[in-house]
């Protein structure tokens, strides 16, 4: 039997819960968008996140400040990002099993946006991506 997905309400509700300095900005039966702000680390600058989620479909997350986000020294691209310009960052393989409809974003997606900063944040500074992943088809240890 294939496992049911999660209603909009209840990621919402769970997103409220889980992170009460987080918002849900906008929210009907089939999508919602989550404002948040986070650290991955103590003594990490504060990053503010927008995740835009419609029913059964992957979420859509995007780093709205700082921007531009700082680049290492010597590129001019964000690593594993969907889109450059819009900082649309990519936090887990959509084509694997790592998420899916029936998983709380709370409890997957949310973790996996701070564990992107966090080697975000490594690579500004070495020039590396630490985080492994599959990017432009490789995959990356």
């Amino acid at each position: 039997m294939a496992n049911k997905a999660l209603s909009v309400a209840v990621q919402a509700g769970a997103l409220r819960k889980k992170y009460d300095d987080g918002s849900v900005t906008e929210q009907t039966g089939d999508h919602l968008i989550w404002k948040w702000k986070l650290r991955p680390t103590p003594c990490s600058p504060e990053y503010t996140i927008k995740m835009k989620y419609k029913y059964k479909k992957h979420p859509d997350v995007y780093v709205l400040d700082p921007k531009p986000l700082p680049l290492a020294k010597g590129e001019t691209r964000l690593p594993h990002v969907y889109n450059n310009e819009k900082q649309h960052i990519c936090s887990y393989f959509r084509k694997g099993d790592d998420w899916s409809a029936d998983k709380l974003l709370s409890e997957t997606v949310v973790p996996w946006i701070a564990e992107w900063l966090y080697f975000y944040e490594i690579w500004q500074y070495t020039g590396k991506w630490l985080g492994g992943g599959i990017h432009n088809g490789k995959i990356e240890k």
